[in-house]
């Protein structure tokens, strides 16, 4: 089945199917097919991460030796993971446009709602609600 996706909605589609693959299942099929499900978003998930880098990267304040300065909170502390950028709107621009941008992907199986009931996947709504161009795919209203 080929869905048109935007990056962010991979992204979260690749974390509900990484907490489903993590589940004890009762149905070995769709166990299976959410393995597959994930083997297709990975290679578009690593894409994404690359470009954000590259992105963190071009807009990042560097010190002299080329090492990114890190964010500091309001007790001057270095925030771990946190970097000063040097355009923060361009920064922001950039990456939501990435974010937002579209992807057909053909994930090659499908997973219906009544699937995972039958697998007694252990689902919140809004772990739900990520997945909803794929149930809606399926006809589920």
């Amino acid at each position: 089945m080929e869905l048109t996706l935007k990056n962010f909605e991979i992204l979260n589609m690749q974390e509900v199917f990484g907490v489903l693959a993590g589940q004890e299942l009762t149905n070995i099929k769709v166990a299976y097919r959410i393995t597959k499900v994930l083997r297709k978003l990975g290679p578009h998930v690593e894409d994404f991460q690359k470009t954000r880098k590259t992105l963190i990267d071009k807009y990042a304040k560097k010190d002299e030796k080329g090492e990114f300065i890190l964010s500091k909170d309001e007790k001057g502390n270095e925030v771990p993971g946190s970097v000063v950028l040097e355009d923060p709107e361009k920064f922001n621009s950039e990456l939501m446009a990435l974010v937002n941008e579209e992807v057909k992907i053909n994930l090659g199986v499908t997973i219906t709602i009544d699937d995972l009931e039958s697998a007694k996947a252990k689902l919140n709504s809004q772990q739900l609600g990520a997945l909803e161009k794929l149930l809606d795919a399926e006809g589920v209203n």
